[in-house]
This record gives C-alpha cells, sequence and structure tokens, in this order.
C-alpha cells in the first residue's frame, strides 16, 4: 500500500450478547509520597452489560484501597474514573486496577491491569502566606500539622516584615524572635526571601494562599509563583477570604490567570475580606460523581456522609462565575437547589490550582467531638495534599507499561529538567537495566542479567526522552537512567511468560494501534461487520461517467486518411508542385 493510502484493521466479530469487560488502561504518578492520596486514572470498557452495575477496584496486593461502582446503560461503553487512594508503605508497590460484576464473559485475561509506584517516606512542604493572620489559615494550618507527613511554613505580615515560621524537628515553631534553629538549618526569613529566591520557594511542594493584598505581590513574584505551578508541578490552593477588592486574584491581579474560576467583580466589594457569614445552611459535600476523588480518600469510601456530620457553614461563600476550561467542581453546597460550587480545581502545566470559596471552614470543626475534629483535618489533609500531587523532582522515570512478555520491548520514558526546572532539550544519559528479582527466585540469573538502555530525545515533546529495551529473562527489572552525572532516576519492569500465569495482557496496545491507523487516515474496525467497516471508511460518493470523445481512436480514420493523401497529390500535379525543371545545357 503506498504511504499516503488508507489503512483499516478489522478485529473478528463478536457476539454482542456475550458480555465483556476491558481495563483499557491506568494512568498513575511513577512516584507519591507514603500516605498521601494516589490518584489511579482508570479507562474501562463495558460490553454487554446494559443494566448491570460494574465495580471497579484499587488494590494495593493487600486490600482494596478504593472501589467505584458504576451502572451500565448502553450495549458498548467506554469509561473513565479517578480512584483515589492512601497506600502507606514506602518503596516500589505494585497497584492493580480491575473491573468485576459481570456474569458470562468468555474470558477474564483483560479485566485488570497492573502498575508499578515508587512510595516516598518523606514530608510534604507547605506554604502558607497571607497579608495578616486569619482565623481560617489558622485553622487550615492546625488541621494540616496533625499529619505528621506534612511540614508547614507559614509567612505573613505580623510586624514590618513579613516573616516565615518554620516548624523544627521536635515540632516546636520558630519565630523571628527566637534563636532556636529550625529543621531545615536555615532558621526564620522574610517572605521576600521565599518568594525572591526560586530555588527556596521550589522546595514546597504546594503553597496555601489566605487573603492576600496584591500590592503585596511584585510581578516578579507573581511570575515566580505561576512557574512553581506550571513547571514545578506545585500545588496553589486559594482560599475564598481572597474575595475582597484589591486581593491577589481579582481580574486584574497578578494570580488571576492560575485561578480555575471567573470570581465577578460583584463579589470582590468587600475592603476586609469578612462580610456577612450568617446562615449556617450550607452543607460541603462531594459533587455528584466525585465520591472516590483523591481529594477526599482521607474520608473513606462515603466522605458525603463524613462530611455531614460536621458544622454547616455560613452564606458568605464566593459565588463564582463560570469555570475555566478542563476546571470541575469537585465539591458543592449539598443543601441548596443549585449545587453551588464550593471547591473547584484544575490542572495547570505540571500541577494543580484548587479554589475553596467558602472563606469559614473554621466552623466544620467549632464544638465538634475529637473524632469529628479529625474527619475536617482529614478533609484540609486530604485536598492539599492531591493538589500539591503533581510536585516532583527534576527527573523522573517510568515504563509505559510496567509488564511485558519475554522477547517484547518495554518502552520507557524519562523526563528531565534543568536546575531552572526548563525542559533538557539534550543530555548525556547512561541507561542499565539489571534484574532485580528473578521469576524463580534463588536462581542464579548468569549471562543477560544487565542490559544497556538507550535513551533519545522525543522530538515531540521537549524535556522527554525515550527508550526501547528488550529485558530477555522474566523476572522484575531496576532501570537506571543517570542524567548528565547529576541526578539519577529508576522505574521497574516486570517481564512476564508467556503463558499469562504472570499478568493479563495490556489492553492499551489496542488504543496505540487505532491511534496509528487515525494518523495514517485510517481505523479500526473493532467487530469486523459490515456496518462498522462503511462507518470507518465513510460512505463512498455517488460515481459519475464522463464520456470524452477522442478522435484519433475511431475506426472510420481508416477510410478518411486515403482520400486526403489522393487529394493532396492531385493538388500539388495542378499546381506544378511536383514538376522538375533542367536546364538546356543538361539537355544538349
Amino acid at each position: 500500500m503506498l504511504p499516503s493510502g488508507r489503512v483499516v484493521a478489522v478485529t473478528p466479530p463478536r457476539d454482542p450478547a456475550v458480555p465483556d469487560l476491558s481495563v483499557l488502561s491506568v494512568q498513575l504518578p511513577a512516584r507519591a509520597a507514603s500516605g498521601s492520596p494516589v490518584e489511579a486514572i482508570a479507562t474501562i470498557r463495558a460490553r454487554g452489560a446494559a443494566g448491570r452495575k460494574v465495580v471497579v477496584t484499587l488494590s494495593d496486593g493487600a486490600r482494596v484501597a478504593r472501589s467505584v461502582s458504576r451502572d451500565i446503560a448502553g450495549p458498548d461503553e467506554t469509561f473513565t474514573l479517578a480512584l483515589g487512594a492512601i497506600l502507606q508503605s514506602a518503596g516500589w508497590q505494585k497497584v492493580t486496577v480491575g473491573a468485576a460484576g459481570v456474569t458470562g464473559e468468555v474470558s477474564l485475561a483483560d479485566n485488570r491491569l497492573e502498575r508499578w509506584i515508587e512510595l516516598e517516606p518523606g514530608q510534604r512542604r507547605i506554604l502558607f502566606v497571607e497579608s495578616a493572620p486569619s482565623w481560617e489559615v489558622k485553622f487550615v494550618r492546625r488541621a494540616l500539622e496533625k499529619d505528621q507527613t506534612i511540614r508547614v511554613d507559614y509567612a505573613t505580615s505580623v510586624s514590618r516584615e513579613a516573616v516565615v515560621d518554620v516548624r523544627a524537628a521536635d515540632g516546636e515553631t520558630v519565630s523571628a524572635g527566637k534563636a532556636k534553629p529550625s529543621s531545615t538549618g536555615a532558621g526564620p526569613a522574610s517572605l521576600r526571601a521565599v518568594l525572591g529566591d526560586e530555588r527556596r520557594l521550589f522546595g514546597y511542594d504546594a503553597i496555601v494562599l489566605g487573603p492576600l493584598d496584591a500590592a503585596a505581590l511584585p510581578e516578579a513574584d507573581a511570575a515566580r509563583v505561576v512557574r512553581f505551578v506550571d513547571s514545578r508541578g506545585g500545588g496553589l490552593v486559594v482560599l475564598g477570604g481572597n474575595a475582597f477588592a484589591g486581593s491577589a486574584i481579582t481580574a486584574s491581579g497578578p494570580l488571576a490567570k492560575l485561578l480555575p474560576v471567573e470570581i465577578p467583580a460583584s463579589r470582590l466589594g468587600r475592603a476586609d475580606g469578612q462580610g456577612d457569614e450568617a446562615g449556617g445552611s450550607v452543607e460541603l459535600v462531594p459533587a455528584d460523581g466525585f465520591s472516590a476523588h483523591p481529594a477526599f480518600a482521607m474520608l473513606g469510601d462515603e466522605p458525603a456522609t463524613a462530611l455531614r456530620l460536621l458544622q454547616k457553614l455560613g452564606n458568605a461563600y464566593v459565588k463564582v462565575g463560570a469555570l475555566a476550561a478542563g476546571a470541575e467542581a469537585i465539591a458543592v453546597d449539598g443543601a441548596s437547589a443549585n449545587r453551588a460550587p464550593l471547591v473547584v480545581a484544575q490542572r495547570f502545566g505540571a500541577g494543580r490550582v484548587t479554589f475553596v470559596a467558602a472563606p469559614d471552614t473554621w466552623r466544620l470543626s467549632v464544638g465538634a467531638t475529637a473524632e469529628l475534629e479529625d474527619v475536617s483535618a482529614k478533609f484540609w489533609t486530604g485536598l492539599v495534599g492531591w493538589t500539591a500531587a503533581g510536585a516532583r523532582e527534576r527527573s523522573r522515570l517510568w515504563a509505559e507499561r510496567t509488564a511485558v512478555s519475554t522477547g517484547a520491548p518495554a518502552r520507557l520514558i524519562l523526563e528531565a529538567r534543568a536546575a531552572d526546572w526548563s525542559a533538557l532539550a539534550a543530555a548525556r544519559i547512561e541507561g542499565r537495566a539489571v534484574l532485580e528479582s528473578p521469576l524463580e527466585t534463588g536462581t542464579d540469573p548468569g549471562p543477560g542479567s544487565t542490559v544497556d538502555v538507550r535513551f533519545v530525545p522525543d522530538v515531540v515533546d521537549p524535556g522527554r526522552f525515550v527508550a526501547s529495551a528488550v529485558l530477555p529473562l522474566p523476572g522484575t527489572w531496576l532501570v537506571t537512567a543517570e542524567i548528565d552525572g547529576r541526578e539519577t532516576a529508576t522505574a521497574r519492569v516486570e517481564v512476564v511468560t508467556d503463558d499469562g500465569s504472570a499478568g493479563a495482557p495490556d489492553p492499551s496496545t489496542e488504543a496505540a494501534a487505532a491511534t496509528a491507523l487515525a494518523a495514517r487516515g485510517g481505523g479500526l474496525v473493532r467487530d469486523g461487520s459490515a456496518e462498522a467497516l462503511l462507518e470507518t471508511l465513510g460512505t463512498p460518493a455517488t460515481a459519475e461517467a464522463i464520456e470524452t470523445i477522442r478522435p484519433a481512436r475511431g475506426i472510420w480514420w481508416a477510410f478518411v486518411l486515403p482520400l486526403l493523401f489522393a487529394g493532396e497529390a492531385f493538388l500539388r500535379r495542378r499546381s506544378g508542385a511536383d514538376s522538375v525543371e533542367v536546364a538546356d545545357s543538361q539537355l544538349g
């Protein structure tokens, strides 16, 4: 077939009456902080399962960490779910996403997919910023400090200059008036020193923005915060107390471009950022379809039930306008008829931005028992932890498929950034794969247990390098990539035998084939029917017959041509064109 031709692949037809579930793909971060919310994006296909309930689970091998059910309405549905869970064990861990709930399937091989994730035991660092101390920020800080995996630094204008309060190793807060060094050894510092030093700012995983005047955030510092989210992958949580004239999030403010919502000017008229909070009738609950969202993972399987046990909020929350493209309202007012958005989030570059419309979440724990106060703390721990989940090291490595068959190439992706977090266009990369644990334990792997891995730049995505390596022996392989001799990234790949005993096939290969076919102007016909083939090829154009006269090909020219030649000879004789004149000297 010519390169410009269309390619169509047809799979064998299947009986639509036979049910089938497939886990098509699972997106999981290569690394995450132990004890923080982990988000797995699973794509599921259900065929022949109309009217049934499908249960999708996320497990860590020892337990089911999260389960979500979905009612199937159509004969062939493909849907995506976000599964949030808390994984505690540090180190490399295998996570499994499975789909069940349909009986009568011919094969269960594609009902689950396994992925590797590296859980890091280190703390997540959160920076709080506000122009003046507020009840809301004080409450949120205390809620986060209950979690030992989170370390909080706080910056506010408590005197002539802003200072940062840093917790020491024993948990005591170090302020400007104390000489005790902080756990970082840096001691207290001014707000300008933190926001003006990109290396220091980028050491945080998330920023929580309390009420902050735009004048307190110079243009250069605001641009640095944008890069913190966009390039560093850090999280930004904006509290509702910012809804006042002159705040940093107004339409003309330095951080407006980061917001996942439009805030009407009518909601920014309060000079002090407080306003009337009477009412106490607002219920903070997950939005429809978001109960399994990672932001609520710490609240158990029924986060709405847990949150409804807490005190209600006041009605002074920000009535947001239109949501930005790609933004989602993950929590709403469950007591209002229109379920007004209370928490809206979006991805921004490599990071996330979350806007909390309510300025009074401190009400959640007012007069609450210790158990319910813990629930409100877990709400904030989960929300901030999820927002900060995009924060990562400058270099990271992962396998496109964490399990491959013997002899099949493993595709590896390396993301590398420079010291300023810009994408590396070129780098010297030394890659190697080592057989860490053979499939048959206790045996000597022998030759072939180490393979060199060659990374090349991805021309489509700057900052990424890709490699394809055949790992010859079954077992778990540790892949290491050293970038310019300064940083090292690792990933794991499991090589399984072809008997299917060690893992299920990866249905994402079908999606990759469909993408490749579409790039050639063709498509994938999944059920082999004539209707599906016609849908892929398109309706053929009506054939038009055009009659063209070609005189040289008519047989009547065989009779006309001799007559034309004879006429020409007769005319030439009459005109003397064929006579020859001879000189008299030649005749005598």
